[in-house]
């Protein structure tokens, strides 16, 4: 009896394992379909994945190749909707143009006569301006120049445009004058023999060129004075309007003048070159100091120099988008005033800025590092002085004092040796 209880434990035994062995392997198929099938649909999607490459990677050798060809022309995002907000733009123009006219009541212009808008971008800078009027209306009118003075002044409370502001200006003299004349109006002709007369077709004339300027002497500089038939600013779309504060919309129009390809003003792309000229034939010229007059005061009225945030890479990226026809701002007021009796026209305007497109429209509460307010009622931060770069010492904390001080030592700066001045006095 003892062998048979045995033998049936043992059964039992057996039974178990076998029911044990049955499961796992139910289980285990189980979990191969599920890898089968997990691995099917995974293949399945790289194959999808591998039929859509070739389409992608098309499109990414032609913006290669495009990048390759032409490396300046990495361009800005353009509006959603261009065309219909050009035509509400150019509505809102058209007011102003006939707005100007009423407020001059100059005479339409004859078969061969010709009429100069000298358009000075303003903001701030009165004492300039009541050197400007004088001296320019005794200079043009000893020449015979039929022209007119017309002060753009911005009044709202972004940065500086200066770009958007002179697309106010030929906005509003389209109707009376053919021709414009971009002014700075810290500079004076002082020369005679400055040709200030209309310009050829598809011709920009620059006046104040590197070799004239009494500052600025690098080859693409075309700022200062540039002369440009109305017709020809509008075929280029004037300038961008999305350069705030100091400088680059210089260089920005130059890349329009240079592109040969002027798109705007056409149903259909146009092609045209222009030409930048400059004087060259002016025998009285020694230097640019007696070719025009320099007034700008960097201590009382400081250039906004600063590039927030994204500016400096956006700035230089060609603006295909904006520009004159695009110009967009509310007029405040048009006013003939005189100073010392000499009559000039005022364009007072707020402009408008898309603070989403370009943020650094919007002053800034604090200076960056490297700029200081001149004084406390200043908004434009100054550059620290420009000597003060490494192998330089800077007295003063750049952002606390009113007169920071340079002190040349002639080598560079060490890490070690820079820790031993007291904090703040040396500009890294």
């Amino acid at each position: 009896m003892r062998t048979v209880r045995i033998s049936w434990r043992f059964l039992g035994l057996c039974i178990a394992v076998l029911v044990t062995m049955s499961l796992l392997l139910s289980f285990r198929a189980t979990n191969n379909k599920a890898n089968e099938l997990e691995e099917k649909t995974t293949q399945e999607v790289a194959e999808r994945a591998v039929a859509q490459e070739p389409e992608e990677k098309t499109t990414q050798e032609v913006k290669e190749q495009a990048d390759t060809q032409e490396p300046e022309e990495k361009t800005t995002k353009g509006p959603k909707n261009k065309e219909l907000q050009e035509k509400l733009t150019r509505e809102l123009q058209e007011k102003i143009t006939k707005e100007f006219e009423e407020l001059s009541q100059l005479s339409s212009l004859e078969e061969g006569q010709h009429r100069l808008a000298v358009l000075v971008p303003f903001r701030n800078v009165q004492k300039e301006l009541e050197s400007f009027v004088p001296h320019m209306h005794k200079y043009f009118t000893s020449r015979g120049i039929d022209f007119s003075l017309v002060v753009i002044n911005q009044t709202d409370e972004w940065r500086f445009n200066r770009g958007q502001l002179l697309n106010v200006g030929a906005i509003a003299t389209r109707g009376t004058h053919d021709y414009i004349a971009m002014h700075d109006v810290d500079l004076l002709p002082m020369n005679k023999e400055l040709p200030y007369t209309i310009p050829e077709e598809q011709v920009a004339l620059h006046l104040a060129s590197p070799k004239l300027h009494p500052i600025y002497h690098y080859k693409e500089f075309i700022g200062g004075v540039m002369l440009l038939r109305h017709n020809d600013f509008y075929l280029i779309n004037g300038l961008s309007n999305r350069f705030w504060g100091w400088g680059r919309e210089d260089d920005e129009l130059y890349w329009r003048l240079t592109k040969h390809n002027c798109v705007y003003g056409k149903e259909e792309e146009e092609k045209c070159s222009f030409a930048i000229t400059r004087p060259e034939d002016i025998m009285t010229v020694t230097t640019g100091f007696n070719t025009f007059r320099h007034l700008h005061d960097e201590a009382e009225r400081p250039r906004d120099y600063s590039r927030i945030g994204k500016q400096w890479k956006e700035g230089w990226k060609r603006d295909q988008w904006t520009g004159v026809r695009s110009s967009s701002q509310d007029i405040v007021g048009m006013e003939t005033r005189h100073i010392r009796g000499f009559k000039y026209y005022t364009i007072m305007t707020n402009l408008h800025c898309d603070v989403e497109d370009t943020p650094w429209c919007q002053w800034y509460k604090e200076c960056l590092p490297g700029f200081y307010r001149r004084k406390p009622e200043h908004k434009v931060c100054s550059v620290c002085t420009r000597k003060c770069w490494t192998g330089f010492v800077l007295y003063g904390h750049c952002t606390q004092t009113t007169s920071p001080i340079c002190k040349k030592i002639g080598r560079d700066i060490s890490v070690e040796e820079a820790q031993k001045w007291p904090k703040g006095t040396v500009r890294h």
